[in-house]
């Protein structure tokens, strides 16, 4: 069997779990609505960029009643033959999976975010005070440089032949969910005829819902000949190779109850919780040869920078939880699949690899793992008539390759993105280049209170069943109410129409 991967969904436990996720990840609002970047009508959904943004609404209340946003960034593999728009048993026996060929690292970074009912009130145009309701999900796994074509044969022997010769395992997964409540309060510090200075802070209330991490490092293994039947084999160097596994224990809770309203609330409420700060700062400009007062919409040009994020989520280790070290001459490739093979839990594996390994550390009491702590900074130009343009750049403090912390990363880095809007209209062509070194083309669209988008345009293939389906980019969906401005030259709400 090569590595190409006949895939029947309906009958993969595996896709069962992700649609799970997926789902509950669904029900929970987002950083990368890069459409309204700097948009003065962007309201509540701006302190997710930038604490201080609120208070320089075009609006003096705004409510978001619901806002989904997903992205995914991979370069393992692609799907061919998968008809997403009419899935059933029956016309997925030609679904499949390859892999990109080559030697190079593997990643996939995938960020799902939601968000219910967030409102915000500006109070006598110099404070505003918003509330948001949300959960997010961060999972990423990355390796280092390995081969594999759609020739390479599906057995770890067929893997670690493909990737000698003195070849190193080393790579990584980690997951983080949580649900937050937000409370943001900005503030016009300094406000004249041609200028505006405002800062802000967002507050988080914070609970760690699910956590986990498996990590290799520095795992080397050599080509070995069994004089006894002159086959070849595939035995590990012990010269200091780890291995780690873990993931919270308050997900076992499910193990033994069935899933209800109940249990649900149960498992929130004996979750962790802690708290998460962000702080922004924002600065407008109005070119002086404009004749009316600075107002939230005639500025020329608005320069803003934040830390976002700045905190940590806590989690019980699980029992099984563990760090093996120093891999011993018993670690070879015949013997995996026969030790794993009935492997159900996390404690069962423990007990499988152990022998394998020289030392074994259990991992015992709590972990925490880092919120995507990020800087911020951004400029915004209007152009008048409606159209404006943003620069957005998003450093992450935090490395994926620690080896001492679990951290949780933002995919954005460097986004472009060009406008026009009204109140009750807008078109966008945000331009990304992430993290992962994509180029992303993407647009969206403003009609009233919907905002509709896409990150990258390629998301289209996703809908051609014969088409190759790298399930990269992802889109967001958001609905808002607010009032109705009559003069774009009067902070005064005229009317409440919505």
């Amino acid at each position: 069997m090569n590595f190409i991967t006949r895939v029947k969904l309906f009958n993969n436990k595996l896709f069962v779990t992700l649609s799970i996720c997926l789902f509950y990840s669904s029900m929970l609002y987002a950083q990368s609505y890069h459409a309204i970047n700097g948009s003065p009508f962007a309201g509540i959904t701006s302190m997710y960029v930038n604490p201080a943004s609120p208070v320089n609404s075009f609006y003096k209340w705004d409510v978001s009643l619901i806002g989904l946003q997903f992205k995914t960034d991979q370069n393992t593999g692609f799907v061919r033959n998968l008809p997403i728009t009419q899935i059933n048993e029956n016309n997925l026996n030609d679904t499949t999976v390859f892999p990109y060929s080559g030697l190079f690292s593997r990643h996939y970074q995938g960020i799902i975010d939601g968000q219910g009912l967030s409102f915000r009130y500006r109070i006598k145009d110099k404070t505003s005070i918003g509330f948001s309701f949300r959960g997010r999900t961060y999972n990423e796994f990355k390796t280092n440089d390995i081969f594999i074509s759609e020739y390479t044969k599906s057995t770890v022997n067929g893997f670690l032949n493909q990737n000698l010769p003195g070849h190193t395992l080393d790579g990584f997964a980690m997951h983080s969910g949580s649900m937050e409540t937000n409370l943001n309060i900005s503030q016009v510090l300094i406000e004249n005829s041609t200028a505006k200075l405002s800062v802000g802070a967002n507050i988080g209330f914070s609970k760690a819902l699910s956590g986990g991490y498996f990590g290799v490092r520095n795992l080397q293994y050599q080509k070995l000949v069994n004089p006894s039947n002159n086959r070849e084999y595939f035995q590990a160097l012990n010269n200091g190779g780890t291995l780690s596994y873990l993931y919270s224990n308050n997900l076992s809770y499910f193990d033994t109850v069935p899933v209800n309203s109940t249990t649900v609330r149960e498992f929130y409420k004996n979750s962790y919780s802690s708290l998460n700060f962000s702080i922004g700062v924002e600065y407008m400009i109005v070119d002086e040869t404009v004749e009316a007062n600075i107002n939230n919409l005639n500025y020329s040009w608005k320069f803003g920078a934040s830390i976002m994020d700045i905190g940590t989520l806590k989690y019980d280790y699980i029992r099984g939880s563990a760090t093996n070290r120093i891999p011993n001459a018993s670690l070879v490739d015949t013997s995996l699949v026969t030790k794993f093979s009935n492997v159900n839990s996390l404690v069962q594996f423990r007990d499988s690899v152990s022998p394998m390994f020289n030392n074994t550390d259990s991992l015992k009491g709590s972990f925490t793992i880092s919120a995507p702590t990020r800087i911020v900074a951004s400029v915004d130009r209007n152009f008048g008539g409606g159209f404006f343009a943003n620069f957005q750049a998003s450093i992450n403090i935090f490395s994926s390759n620690s080896t001492s912390s679990i951290n949780a990363r933002e995919l954005n880095l460097f986004t472009l993105t060009p406008r026009w809007e009204t109140q009750g209209f807008g078109f966008y062509l945000p331009m990304q280049y992430n993290v992962q070194r994509s180029f992303w083309m993407g647009a969206a669209v403003k009609i009233g209170p919907l905002l509709l988008g896409v990150h990258d345009l390629g998301v289209l293939g996703w809908f051609k069943g014969y088409y190759r389906q790298p399930f990269n980019s992802g889109g967001y969906v958001m609905l808002n109410i607010y009032p109705y401005k009559n003069k774009y030259n009067d902070n005064s709400i005229k009317c409440n129409v919505l």
